[in-house]
């Protein structure tokens, strides 16, 4: 028996960037970020650019005002692409009580049970994959891992 929750609530201990799936002038953010910033990634300091990147995102959402400002630069860890989320934060004051099950996911570890530990090992919750789909250790190529998305 599988059981929805009814709402759902999000927490965050350190914060985190949050960015939106469209950009300036509707231009889909990750051509933004792939085109303009790797070409700018060649002439700027990092520093510069992270700086450029965080300013952009609090002119769209303060994340300090709102308790998301993160320790960490734009881009160090994994930032959350969301567009309700700053809508939710902005609009909905309320406060719950009835609240039946507090979950703690604070990371996760990942690993394919169902496969021989050879076929991809997993070290330090990362894999190895050709092209990151193909398991470059198996002799014939006849396995593909599709959706391992993890942006480093």
């Amino acid at each position: 028996m599988s059981r929805m929750a009814k709402q759902v609530y999000l927490s965050t201990q350190k914060g985190s960037w949050i960015l939106n799936h469209v950009g300036d002038n509707g231009v889909p953010l990750d051509m933004i970020f792939n085109r303009i910033h790797s070409w700018l990634n060649h002439i700027l300091p990092v520093g510069l650019i992270n700086n450029l990147r965080e300013k952009q995102l609090n002119k769209w959402f303060n994340h300090k005002l709102y308790g998301l400002q993160p320790a960490h630069r734009v881009f160090s860890q994994h930032p959350m692409v969301n567009d309700d989320l700053p809508n939710r934060i902005l609009s909905d004051g309320t406060v719950e009580d009835d609240i039946d099950l507090v979950v703690f996911a604070t990371g996760y570890t990942f690993s394919f049970p169902f496969l021989s530990s050879h076929v991809i090992p997993v070290s330090k919750n990362k894999v190895s994959l050709y092209k990151y789909v193909y398991p470059p250790a198996l002799e014939h190529p006849t396995l593909a891992v599709i959706g391992l998305i993890q942006p480093l």
